[in-house]
């Protein structure tokens, strides 16, 4: 759930008279945290005069939008604002299973603003705007997992990832299946007596552990035949995830006083903003309603099996309060500065009721004569995995008083239904859950964010030639964290090959019985990795102080150059990634360091060198260029451990970084075509992490890594907990482009014995290859996007002609990793409590053509 400044509607943006974007560190006027910038919406005034607007826009995908303003005098001294919105969009995709429409929604929105100028040193503005937005979920698909990763022969030797306490000793591990890749059809478990023992990739050994994950994300026309279905699926009743909802209500009051001296400033403001989300995780829908038994080419699972779903289902509200005072001085002197004090709390309360519900293999195979030809180790195939969840009598059964020999297990829907509040369990007194019939418990988080920092600005104009610029900020702030000790309920179906041709299989609900669930998860406890549920409670203080100076000689009227340096720091905090089915604490770790639950601040050093110049060129030429380098001593980045009880638990660590970049920024009005301007402008970027390395035991970045050294982070005394230590110095910042490009031009000429002006504009842009994440495995490929308008123009109206993405680029600009509960861990099993990823690709926008109007009336 989007919070702090994500929260603005830029839809209801419409009154906005400009936008101020400043880059780099922003120690004393921007705020609680502008560690790498800011971006500042002015909002226009009421005006002297009743005027108004009217507008509507119409794109493809039934795409429509309508928005009207009002403004003018209430009294002499007394001025008033109203702006409105209307929009909706069907989206420009479908759910390729069921036909729903995806990226499209509706919403509108409305603002009003007074402003007060009792006197010529006074004057007070205050805004409110309340918003409504619904959302269809996102369009994701999954890549194409076509790059083979073979395992370090180091990770699968040591012993990396086969486990902990699991299941009674059963030590899964990843060496279990061989050659994993799926969608090309290769999957061979290396073992010689198995039939598809030959199945296997060009220049690959048979069985030679390892996986295949998707490198180059691509363009959506790269998708094989077969895997471009967007994936939404059904929800447990089998209905359509309605995405996503913004209920916002936000107040804003700003307040001048001059005096003699300098001028006081207030700013104040309040949002509380209701979300909902609902969405598929599973990623299923590959041409069938989360469905992955009918053609399945590994298992028969049956026609009608849907064996994992995994859902996001959460209610956030978000709270802000913050006020700010400042003194600016108006010395005749050459030096002025400005003092303030900012106060700026928030809290977030988010309501977590999603969901794993799985029929998963997890086979270790026993059977003399089944071992890889590559490790030596059981491999993953047995006949009997097909009676995991395929509606037949189990014929052992252990680990769980709820079943007993002879249950049928159905699907991941009969057993997430069974955890559903009903009337007769409301009653139950249990503060750690909120019980809403229908639906399954929510655990409730709870964060809150109490800042408070006081900022001083000094300007000193040495010489004409010279301003000496110096800031700081002394920041004190507190940030507490409220959350269960695991994530809400999962519920897990495990197969298990025993070589005697049983299957072992652990179920916590026994199917169509009624009984009540436990709600507070602790049924899950059978995984043996905690025994009970709780809320936890912390809080992290942190107070520091960030300097600024900058440097500033005018060389004359039209050139100057700058020099910046500052530090930058973002306020230590608690993890906040979800910890799966597995129990987290707050407490020290038992040799009195700090829990690996918490992380520290987030540090970064910046310099700048540039100069900004205006130049006779056969025309006017206006240049720009900058250097910085930003040296980072502490990135927050995501990482995991091991804890006590043999599970990986995500959370956020530190690691050096560094970035070295150029800008030039180029604006040209030629002499010889009046009404054209040009603008160019580019960035090279080298950013890397320096000197890190990362202890994982997620063997897909082991395997994406291609190297392992092996090592115990176990406290002393305690079993052995195994990593593999990889080496990411020298890696790309993830999504950080190494160059990008921009360019725009606009025409605009009379028409002939007219008042009326005909232009045309059009913008490119160019992003170059970028890395999804530290290991550099998975990116995205460079694009170019292209834009056109072409318009007439008036004072009172313009009618512009919009194609966005002019030659329908569709290469893949966004998307993650995640635990991917439908596929990979259903077929290979949760190894060692280790997940494997699955990959989504978000889909871009097609080539969209569309008309604006803009009606303007009085003034």
């Amino acid at each position: 759930a989007a919070g702090s400044g994500l929260l603005a509607n830029q839809r209801l943006l419409s009154d906005v008279e400009r936008i101020e974007i400043v880059k780099g560190p922003q120690n004393a006027l921007y705020g609680r945290a502008a560690f790498a910038g800011a971006i500042a919406y002015k909002t226009k005034d009421p005006t002297e005069t009743l005027e108004g607007s009217l507008g509507v826009d119409l794109a493809e995908g039934n795409e429509f939008q309508f928005r009207g303003a009002l403004s003018g005098p209430v009294t002499d001294t007394l001025g008033f604002r109203l702006d409105g919105v209307v929009w909706t969009a069907d989206g420009r995709f479908k759910n390729s299973v069921s036909g729903a429409d995806l990226g499209g929604g509706e919403g509108w929105g409305t603002s009003g603003a007074l402003l007060w100028e009792p006197t010529d040193t006074f004057d007070i503005k205050g805004r409110i705007a309340y918003s409504e937005d619904e959302n269809s979920p996102r369009p994701t698909v999954l890549p194409s997992s076509d790059t083979f990763a073979a395992y370090p022969k180091e990770m699968y030797e040591g012993g990396v990832g086969v486990g902990g306490p699991f299941f009674a000793g059963y030590q899964l591990g990843p060496v279990n299946h061989g050659t994993y890749c799926p969608d090309l059809g290769v999957w061979n478990d290396g073992n010689p007596l198995d039939p598809d023992f030959g199945n296997t990739l060009p220049g690959v050994a048979p069985g030679t552990p390892g996986i295949c994950q998707p490198g180059n994300f691509g363009a959506v026309s790269d998708l094989p035949q077969g895997k471009n279905s967007i994936t939404h699926s059904e929800t447990m009743d089998g209905k359509e995830q309605p995405g996503s909802t913004l209920d916002m209500f936000r107040a804003s009051v700003t307040a001048n006083w001059e005096l003699p001296a300098g001028m006081f400033t207030f700013i104040g403001g309040y949002t509380d903003a209701d979300q909902t989300g609902m969405h598929d995780q599973d990623m299923q829908a590959f041409g069938r309603p989360d469905r992955l038994g009918a053609n399945d080419p590994f298992f028969d699972y049956g026609s009608n099996l849907s064996v994992a779903g995994q859902q996001a289902d959460t209610e956030t509200n978000t709270r802000q309060v913050s006020a700010e005072l400042r003194f600016s001085t108006n010395f005749e002197g050459p030096v002025n500065g400005t003092v303030g004090y900012l106060r700026w709390d928030q809290k977030v309360s988010t309501l977590d009721r999603n969901y794993i519900s799985s029929c998963m293999l997890a086979a270790a195979d026993f059977t003399p004569g089944s071992e890889n030809v590559i490790t030596g180790f059981p491999t993953v195939r047995d006949e009997t995995i097909s009676r995991s969840c395929d509606g037949q009598p189990s014929p052992l059964l252990l680990f769980d008083d709820n079943v007993v020999s002879g249950d049928t297990v159905d699907n991941w829907q009969e057993y997430i239904r069974q955890y559903r509040v009903t009337d007769a369990t409301v009653g139950i007194a249990d503060s750690r859950t909120v019980l809403v019939p229908g639906r399954i418990p929510g655990a409730p988080w709870v964060s809150d964010t109490k800042h408070q920092s006081i900022y001083a600005q000094v300007a000193w104009d040495i010489s004409e030639k010279l301003k000496l610029t110096s800031e700081a900020r002394w920041v004190d702030e507190i940030f507490s964290m409220s959350r269960p000790n695991q994530s809400s309920c999962g519920n897990i179906s495990t197969a298990f090959g025993v070589g005697n041709g049983a299957t072992i299989l652990s179920a916590w609900l026994k199917e169509g019985t009624g009984n009540v669930p436990d709600l507070n998860c602790s049924s899950v406890s059978g995984l043996g990795t905690f025994n009970e549920w709780a809320i936890i409670e912390a809080s992290v203080p942190d107070s520091f102080v960030v300097p600024k100076a900058t440097l500033e000689w005018f060389i004359n009227d039209t050139d100057m150059m700058y020099f910046s340096w500052a530090k930058a720091q973002k306020p230590a905090g608690i993890n906040q990634l979800a910890a799966g089915g597995s129990a987290v604490s707050y407490d020290d770790l038992p040799d009195g360091s700090p829990s690996k639950q918490f992380f520290p601040a987030e540090k970064m050093t910046t310099w700048e060198i540039g100069t900004k110049t205006s130049w006779e060129a056969a025309g006017t030429l206006i240049a720009n260029g900058a250097v910085f380098f930003n040296d980072y001593t502490d990135k927050q980045m995501t990482s995991q451990f091991v804890d006590e009880f043999g599970a990986q638990q995500p959370s956020v660590i530190s690691a050096p970084a560094e970035v070295l970049g150029v800008e030039v920024d180029l604006n040209w009005l030629p002499a010889a075509i009046e009404g054209l301007s040009i603008r160019l402008a580019y960035t090279w970027q080298d950013a890397t992490y320096k000197d890190f390395k990362d202890a994982t035991t997620t063997v897909q970045r082991v395997a994406a890594n291609g190297k392992c050294n092996v090592v115990n982070l176990a406290p002393p005394g305690a079993d052995e907990d195994l990593f593999c230590e990889i080496d990411l110095d020298g890696n790309q910042l993830e999504r950080q482009a190494r160059n990008a490009f921009s360019g725009n031009f606009s025409y605009v000429r009379p028409l002939p014995g007219s008042m009326t002006e005909w232009f045309l504009e059009g913008d490119v842009s160019y992003t170059s290859k970028r890395y999804l994440d530290h290991d550099n495995f998975n990116y995205f490929d460079s694009f170019w996007l292209t834009n056109f308008r072409l318009g007439l123009q008036t004072d009172e109206w313009d009618v512009v002609l919009f194609v966005d993405n002019a030659f329908d680029d569709d290469t893949f600009r966004s998307g993650g990793p995640g635990p991917n509960f439908g596929l990979q861990n259903t077929r290979l099993g949760f190894i060692g409590a280790l997940g494997m990823f699955g990959f989504f690709g978000i889909m871009p926008d097609p080539r969209s053509v569309g008309i604006r109007t803009n009606f303007r009336f009085g003034g």
